[in-house]
């Protein structure tokens, strides 16, 4: 048979004593992988190492991925590191974006459109944590915004065709299913350990899916529910299955019973209408707000009037977080600070949450008061430079005669304008959250490449 394919005996025979050699060696190493490290450890190996080659033809599939390894280590996947995979992730993706060859849309390797500010906050940030008394606590916000930073390069980087974006957008949808599902499973069990009583005394639970605390799953779950839309409109196929993720990540923001985040997500068709048509479908929609809102949330929304004991809390956290960024208002108290000043500054008053009473709140419930209390004016100047610069950027590229970028780009509007307003009543930027955050920014950094790109082609 081997004559009959070309191949002599010697060399089949050599041949299948490598495969032999290597199947025995394959199997050792499972072996002892599974021994000495984890059962699926080599399996794991193997397909990383699959999706890598995958990834060195077709960036996007990685960056895909990437948003897939997120939820998946929010749910406990990758043990009690996920950081690591997620950054160890970033950094191949970055790597593969800065060394492939140049994409559609490069102009002359000029830096993408927020990529100037975004690595300004990111020396600030280092530098501030350097010089902070506590190196440790300041690290998981350096982790945060340096994994943000590589995926933010990937993608803007990288991301040039239509066909590249659905992948992403496929990424963020299945990100969005994964929980948003996780969350329905856990509301339809009754696990969760966070809920509110409402007036007539019954205690509703309230889901976390992983993130510690219903506020963090709903400020996640509303930046993706306009992403997975657009992906439906644009799908020219799985439309049904994009849909289906967006029902999920609406579910799961709704189980959250995080107010902030039900009050950005009130946001999105707003903004995906336009402002002529939401000029139009407002009074309708205030009217199906008024008449057809769940009890449940009648009774969350209840418990936020200024007597109310949220109220007060929230109210003491702000107005400590005040008092701290005074002490220091160019610079802060530095990055991860806030718990430890929160426990140490005296102002009149003040108590802890009345769920954590040994513990100080671990951040400020408003975003912006968080970074002017650890980072400063200087700290909030740059911030708000990241993201005026990725709104202007959206905002041009609306202007695109491609379809598929200016309902990308309005997507992308939209999920910033339901993260400024779930940001006012608690913190995105942590470590999950700003992850999502810069990789959405570096989305909206390609989209502008791809516009200008397109104008100059115009005007040629």
């Amino acid at each position: 048979m081997s004559a009959a394919l070309g191949v002599s005996p010697a060399r089949a025979l050599a041949g299948m004593l490598g495969a032999g050699l290597g199947a025995l060696g394959l199997g050792a190493a499972a072996a002892l992988g599974a021994y000495a490290v984890h059962p699926l450890a080599v399996p794991a190996a193997l397909m990383t190492a699959a999706l890598a080659t995958v990834t060195l033809r077709r960036p996007e599939v990685g960056i895909a991925t990437w948003f897939v390894f997120l939820s998946l280590g929010t749910l406990g996947a990758f043990g009690d590191s996920p950081w690591v995979v997620s950054l160890g992730w970033a950094a191949f993706l970055f790597w593969v974006a800065i060394f492939r060859a140049p994409t559609k849309g490069s102009h002359g390797g000029e830096l993408p459109p927020a990529a100037l500010p975004l690595l300004g906050l990111l020396v600030l940030t280092g530098a501030q944590a350097v010089l902070t008394p506590s190196l440790e606590a300041a690290m998981p916000a350096v982790r945060v915004l340096v994994t943000g930073t590589l995926v933010f390069f990937a993608i803007a980087l990288t991301v040039r065709t239509r066909s590249q974006v659905m992948w992403v957008l496929s990424g963020i949808a299945v990100q969005a299913a994964i929980l948003g599902a996780v969350a329905v499973w856990e509301w339809r069990g009754g696990g969760s350990e966070v809920g509110f009583i409402t007036d007539t005394g019954a205690l509703v639970g309230r889901v976390t899916a992983g993130f510690g605390h219903p506020n963090a799953l709903g400020g996640f779950l509303v930046l993706l529910v306009p992403l997975v839309a657009a992906a439906a409109l644009l799908a020219r196929r799985w439309r049904l299955a994009f849909a289906a993720a967006t029902f999920l990540a609406v579910a799961g923001v709704y189980l959250t019973f995080s107010r902030g985040a039900l009050l950005g997500l009130v946001t999105v068709p707003l903004v995906l209408l336009g402002f002529r048509r939401s000029l139009l479908a407002a009074p309708l929609l205030l009217v199906l707000a008024l008449t057809a809102t769940p009890d449940l949330l009648e009774e969350r929304f209840a418990t936020s009037s200024v007597q109310g004991p949220e109220a007060a809390t929230r109210y003491d956290i702000w107005r400590t977080a005040a008092s701290i960024w005074a002490a220091d208002p160019v610079l802060g108290s530095g990055p991860g600070s806030f718990p430890e000043r929160y426990a140490t500054v005296r102002v009149p008053g003040k108590q802890y949450l009345p769920s954590t009473q040994f513990q100080p709140p671990p951040h400020a419930h408003n975003l912006g008061l968080q970074t002017l209390a650890e980072q400063g004016l200087i700290g909030l100047a740059a911030l708000l430079a990241v993201l005026s610069t990725a709104v202007l950027t959206l905002i041009r590229a609306r202007g695109s005669p491609e379809r598929w970028v200016r309902v990308t780009a309005l997507a992308l509007l939209a999920a910033l304008l339901a993260f400024a307003v779930h940001n006012v009543f608690d913190v995105t930027l942590l470590e999950r959250g700003g992850q999502q955050v810069w990789a959405l920014l570096g989305l909206a950094s390609a989209l502008g490449t791809v516009a200008a790109s397109d104008e100059l082609q115009n005007d040629g």
